[in-house]
């Protein structure tokens, strides 16, 4: 910094120090306001899934498993329910895994014949069904 010899100089200095402090408080509030959005566990929660499940073909393939776990779960306990028998369980076992199996490995068909379903059975926009 040049050494300041008048009123003139003196006020121009402080005058851009001024704007340099303002310019200061402006960035430091904006990197304040990101810091909060990102810490908010909202945001930290979206951060873990987007780490977790980086592509599309991961979910996809994340939500054909469940759909397939969820569905051999299901079929064990209507076919069997509370089975007492150590044959009974080991069908259910069995039915479970190959239904499991069968759903995750068809995920795609299931989600696109249930979206068909969906759709004829809701309304569209005209009010109308297509059924």
């Amino acid at each position: 910094m040049e050494k300041i010899t008048s009123a003139a100089e003196l006020r121009n200095a402080i005058r851009l120090l001024e704007q340099q402090r303002s310019h200061q408080e402006i960035s430091l509030q904006d990197h304040w306001n990101e810091v909060t959005e990102s810490i908010r566990p909202v945001n930290i929660i979206k951060r873990t899934f987007q780490d977790i499940l980086p592509s599309d073909s991961s979910k996809s393939s994340l939500l054909g498993s469940a759909l397939g776990l969820g569905t051999g779960f299901l079929t064990k306990k209507l076919f069997f329910g509370k089975s007492p028998g150590f044959m009974k369980k080991l069908l259910g076992s069995a039915l479970q895994w190959g239904i499991t199996a069968l759903v995750a490995k068809n995920a795609d068909k299931i989600k696109s014949g249930g979206t068909s379903l969906f759709r004829k059975i809701v309304p569209g926009k005209n009010g109308e069904r297509v059924i």
